[in-house]
C-alpha cells in the first residue's frame, strides 16, 4: 500500500524516519486524541479507517495510506478536532522531535555533499 505523506521524502530520510515510528492499535469507536491534547505529531493510516471531527464543519473520512495531524510536526500546539477510529485500525506515529532530528540529519549531510562536489570545482578549491 502507499503512505501519501512519506511520498515527499528520500530514501535517506524514510530510512531514519522509519526507525522512529510507533504502531498504535485502535479497537472501532475508539478515541486516538481529542481537543484540547497536545499535538506531538502525524498520523499515518497503516489499515483501518479514521473519522476527524472538527469543531465547526463535517467530519472527514480517512483510510488506509492518508495521513492527519501533520501541522504538529511544524509547531507545538493542541488538538482542534477529534480523531476515532471507525473500525479496528493501525496507525503509525512519527513525534515531532524524531521528525526534525531526522529531517536535521538529512540536511546536514545534504551540506556535506554539496561542499564536496564544489570542491572539485576550481573556483571554489
Amino acid at each position: 500500500f502507499n503512505l501519501r505523506f512519506l511520498e515527499q521524502f528520500t530514501s535517506v530520510q524514510l530510512e531514519k524516519l522509519g526507525t522512529s515510528m510507533v504502531v498504535k492499535q485502535y479497537q472501532a469507536e475508539q478515541g486516538i486524541y481529542g481537543p484540547g491534547n497536545r499535538a506531538t505529531g502525524v498520523f499515518m493510516i497503516l489499515s483501518g479507517s479514521v473519522r476527524l471531527t472538527p469543531k465547526r464543519g463535517d467530519p472527514v473520512d480517512l483510510s488506509q495510506g492518508e495521513f492527519f495531524g501533520e501541522m504538529a510536526l511544524y509547531q507545538a500546539g493542541v488538538r482542534s478536532e477529534t480523531a476515532e477510529a471507525l473500525e479496528g485500525t493501525v496507525l503509525a506515529f512519527l513525534h515531532r522531535d524524531h521528525y526534525q532530528a531526522a529531517m536535521e540529519a538529512t540536511r546536514r549531510v545534504e551540506i556535506k555533499r554539496i561542499v564536496d562536489f564544489l570542491k572539485f570545482i576550481d573556483m571554489f578549491s
